[in-house]
């Protein structure tokens, strides 16, 4: 699908990204901690706790896009490529995915009708009915073939619309937080609607894209091969969703509450954090996928967003390190304040997330997303074979002991070794 000429550069993309997401870090920032502050106020630190673990299922259950999205962006990048050939990668895609979710919600009503969903979650004993964490679990599910819009708004360019829906979730979930506690809603009624607010963001993602770009309802033309890219993404989606994304529901199973209501709220600083620089990655794949399909030479532009990446992540460990613990006893919960050395490891990883986050979007081809797929699948192994060991002995710093020395040795120092051959650096 040919891209205008006309667009901001790649760089200025990524600049105005990072910028968007600075200005909306103290909007989310405050949304975020009232959430986790009045669902503690209404509901205990074992209700947040619940909360952490209901929310974290988004990331696991979104294993359901089957990678997919990176053969919309990579085929959207490809100048060669028609508009209706592109309109075709679309729809298969978006039946494949409405297919693997129609599956998953199979499956979550045969679990529900056998009472096990709140057993493999390790909730039954948490006052959390059945009906209402089916309900929650079906909502999210059926939002995710919708996701397939932000793949386009990303591939058409339209990152900065990304960002701003990506916060809609967080204001919903305070929405619904916030009455649930004045009318005394039931757990059960605010895990129900704790997922309401990702599935509307999907839908709203996908109905802007098609408004943005048109796409061809007939998809019987050439049938371009979606696995080459899917397959490996879908592998380190996957495995990438393991490591953090899913902890709560780890930590549910080998510690207590209070560890997964603890990381649960230092995660709730990370993110933001993060996600000022990986809003700034996203922007750079469709430049990078253009690039390899015209044959240009992206060695500089790479060097140039590791620079700034790598300033957002040092900034960010500095800000998350020095102010997490006063923003945790001030707008969460005293009781909620981790160790000094939480709160450091958490800053490591970003730090390191800040160089390569950069890697990972360059390393898009079918043969980089297949160098990632090896690296992450390492990574979330390692972590599950030494979580059990340091996660139930040492709770929420386990968790995140494990995940950060997984990452040092199975994809920092490998992303950083493929980017010095990239390079040519001494």
């Amino acid at each position: 699908m040919r891209q205008s000429n006309s667009n901001p550069s790649s760089l200025k993309r990524f600049v105005q990204s990072s910028i968007l997401r600075l200005f909306l870090i103290p909007i989310t920032g405050v949304v975020s901690l009232s959430t986790a502050h009045l669902i503690t106020k209404f509901y205990g630190v074992n209700g947040y706790g619940q909360i952490a673990v209901i929310i974290s299922l988004s990331s696991f259950l979104s294993i359901a896009e089957l990678g997919l999205g990176a053969s919309v962006v990579n085929h959207a990048a490809n100048a060669s490529s028609i508009q209706s050939e592109f309109s075709s990668v679309f729809h298969r895609s978006f039946k494949l995915i409405f297919l693997a979710s129609s599956g998953l919600i199979l499956i979550i009503i045969v679990l529900s009708q056998s009472n096990l969903l709140a057993r493999v979650l390790n909730l039954s004993k948490s006052g959390i009915s059945t009906p209402a964490l089916t309900t929650a679990l079906l909502i999210l599910v059926i939002g995710i073939p919708c996701r397939l819009g932000y793949y386009l708004l990303m591939a058409s360019g339209r990152n900065l619309l990304v960002i701003v829906l990506q916060t809609m979730p967080a204001l919903i979930l305070l929405s619904v937080t916030f009455v649930g506690g004045e009318f005394h809603y039931s757990i059960s009624t605010l895990v129900m609607l704790s997922t309401l607010g990702i599935s509307v963001a999907n839908f709203l993602s996908l109905l802007l894209a098609r408004n943005i770009i048109p796409l061809k309802i007939k998809d019987n033309l050439r049938k371009t091969k979606l696995r080459t890219s899917a397959l490996p993404y879908f592998l380190t989606t996957t495995f990438t969703i393991i490591p953090l994304r899913v902890t709560p529901i780890f930590l549910n199973w080998s510690s207590t509450l209070r560890e997964v209501s603890l990381f649960a709220a230092i995660s709730s600083f990370y993110q933001p954090a993060s996600s000022v620089i990986q809003a700034a990655s996203p922007s750079l794949w469709a430049e990078f996928a253009r690039k390899r399909e015209s044959n240009e030479n992206s060695k500089h532009f790479l060097r140039q967003a590791l620079i700034l990446s790598s300033i957002l992540g040092v900034l960010g460990a500095i800000a998350l390190f020095t102010l997490g613990p006063i923003m945790t006893r001030q707008f969460i919960n005293p009781h909620l304040v981790g160790s000094v050395k939480l709160y450091l490891v958490f800053s490591v990883l970003l730090m390191m997330g800040g160089l390569t986050y950069p890697i990972g979007i360059f390393l898009t081809s079918p043969e980089g997303l297949r160098f990632q797929a090896v690296c992450t699948g390492l990574v979330a192994t390692f972590f599950v074979i030494i979580f059990f060991s340091l996660g139930s002995r040492y709770g929420a710093l386990g968790a995140a002991t494990s995940f950060l020395l997984a990452t040092v040795l199975f994809q920092f120092v490998p992303f950083l070794t493929r980017v010095v051959k990239i390079l040519n650096l001494p």
